[in-house]
């Protein structure tokens, strides 16, 4: 975008004719980002509650108190008790799209939520594989199975082989304890790609929740030959060496 600055306000913001891409097109939260950078209401620096209000801080002593009081959350009750909620301004942002994926795999939480919803995204593109896959989800969630399955068709209708449809909703799945269909979708992902890895490590995890132990542990260790940098696969081989003895 081009800005357009009297002193250190902003008069006037307009796409960028030469950009290759947009070729000078904005849309309407570009457009009104003049209102919103001078919106008195805008948070300019970190806020962090004390004695009942908030008070301005800087961002290494907001990033201090996040250390402090997030760690022991995370440790007294476990990953799932941390989320992530991504969307503007973070996609746009390289950096910011790099340290949020840092961020959700030091967490380890399976709870990751984003500003847009399915309607927009399939609004945009009708053929977006994921969200057919989480719509699928939703309505195994409340028992309409015919619609589940009109859903998952559709995820599959650009690319049939696509493993990841199946992993996506079998993840979810296991995700509300139901653990057997969880696998058994995992089982469909391993038949259109038999080294799908996140099937795998899945499918390995709902085996053991199971106690279908043999299988799991097995599939346990082979993902962490096949990817030795997986943490979650480290820590599932740490585990069985320390129950072996």
């Amino acid at each position: 975008m081009e800005v357009l600055f009297d002193g250190d306000r902003v008069v006037r913001l307009r796409g960028n004719r030469d950009d290759v891409a947009s070729h000078g097109f904005v849309c309407p939260k570009g457009a009104s980002l003049k209102d919103l950078h001078h919106d008195p209401d805008r948070l300019r620096r970190p806020l962090v509650k004390r004695d009942g209000r908030l008070v301005e801080v800087d961002v290494d002593e907001a990033f201090a108190e996040i250390e402090r009081r997030l760690l022991p959350i995370r440790e007294a009750y476990g990953p799932a008790s941390c989320g992530l909620v991504i969307g503007n301004p973070t996609v746009h942002r390289t950096g910011m799209v790099l340290y949020a994926l840092d961020l959700a795999a030091a967490l380890g939480s399976p709870n990751v939520f984003s500003a847009a919803t399915l309607d927009q995204i399939l609004s945009i593109d009708g053929h977006q594989s994921s969200a057919w896959a989480y719509r699928a989800v939703l309505a195994l969630l409340d028992h309409r199975l015919d619609e589940a399955e009109g859903h998952r068709q559709k995820a599959l209708s650009t690319w049939s082989a696509n493993a990841e449809v199946p992993f996506l909703i079998g993840k979810k799945l296991s995700q509300k304890y139901r653990f057997a269909e969880g696998a058994q979708f995992q089982r469909d992902a391993l038949k259109l790609n038999a080294n799908y890895v996140p099937a795998r490590l899945q499918l390995s995890q709902d085996l053991l929740r199971l106690g279908e132990e043999q299988e799991g542990w097995e599939l346990a260790n082979a993902v962490y030959e096949a990817d030795g940098y997986s943490v979650i696969a480290h820590n599932l081989v740490t585990l069985h060496d320390e129950l072996d003895g």
